[in-house]
C-alpha cells in the first residue's frame, strides 16, 4: 500500500541540518528553485520559503506541492539530503509547470535514478 504522507524520517527538521547542507553541500539552481544537496544514507527533504515569496496561503501551497512531488517520486530519487529553496520570482499558477521546474532542478543536480 502506498504511503499517503511523509514520515518524520523523510524530512530535515533541525536548523543544524539545514546549515550543514548550505555549508558543505553542492548547489544548483534554475529559474524558480535553488537546491542544496549532499550524499546521505537516506533520502530526506527540507523546504525553505521566505516571507518575500508571498502570503502564508501561497507559501503553504508551494510547500504542499513540493511535498507531494517528493512523496510521488521518492523511489526515483537517489539517497541524498536536500533542501529546496524557493526564489522570490515564483509566480507559477499551473501545477504542471511547477512540477516541470522541480523535475528540472532534480535533473540538473543529477538526483534522479531514471
Amino acid at each position: 500500500m502506498p504511503e499517503f504522507f511523509l514520515r518524520k524520517e523523510d524530512k530535515l527538521l533541525k536548523r543544524r541540518q539545514f546549515l550543514l547542507l548550505s555549508k558543505s553541500g553542492e548547489r544548483k539552481h534554475n529559474k524558480f528553485f535553488i537546491i542544496n544537496y549532499k550524499k546521505s544514507d537516506k533520502t530526506r527533504l527540507g523546504i525553505t520559503v521566505t516571507k518575500r515569496v508571498g502570503n502564508a496561503v501561497f507559501r503553504n501551497k508551494i510547500k504542499r506541492l513540493i511535498r507531494e512531488y517528493f512523496r510521488l517520486n521518492k523511489k526515483n530519487i537517489k539517497r541524498f539530503d536536500f533542501v529546496l529553496i524557493i526564489k522570490n520570482n515564483i509566480n507559477i499558477v499551473n501545477t504542471n509547470d511547477f512540477f516541470f521546474y522541480i523535475n528540472d532542478i532534480f535533473k540538473k543536480a543529477d538526483l534522479c535514478i531514471e
